[in-house]
């Protein structure tokens, strides 16, 4: 029961996030990530595509860091 809930969360969340992608009420990265993360508790999948958006979010910081450095 308690597994079937967490991922009935997860989806919750995921589906939530991706409906804030496009609305400017919610944080639809953030809710993403956070459903992933319940779902990778349980799927393998799920934790694979957790750290790819992770090291994604991870580039563009570096790329906006290097970007604000370099600007005179």
């Amino acid at each position: 029961m308690r597994r079937w809930l967490k991922i009935i969360l997860g989806f919750v969340l995921l589906i939530i996030g991706i409906i804030g992608l496009f609305t400017p009420v919610l944080q639809g990265i953030l809710t993403i990530l956070a459903g992933l993360s319940v779902l990778s508790t349980e799927f393998e999948w799920a934790g694979r595509l957790h750290k790819k958006v992770l090291d994604i979010i991870n580039r563009v910081k570096e790329k906006i860091k290097r970007r604000r450095e370099s600007k005179p």
